[in-house]
């Protein structure tokens, strides 16, 4: 069986502390839909190598890590 491909993955645990979708696709902040709350939202942390929101195939976005500076706090 193949899984979806656009689509949020359920979470199969309930102690499951944070749950980032990175599916805002603009701004600065990526939720967690883990807890209902912002208390555990991630800051996406700006500067010359900011982490960005790309287009992907279909209706969705991903956002693009360098891997070295671009950071979520």
């Amino acid at each position: 069986m193949n899984p979806p491909r656009f689509g949020p993955v359920q979470p199969d645990s309930a102690n499951l502390l944070a749950n980032y979708l990175f599916s805002e696709g603009s701004g600065a902040t990526a939720n967690d839909v883990a807890t209902g709350n912002s208390e555990q939202d991630g800051t996406l942390i700006t500067g010359s190598t900011s982490p960005i929101w790309q287009p992907v195939d279909g209706p969705a976005t991903s956002l693009a890590l360098n891997g070295t500076s671009g950071l979520i706090s």
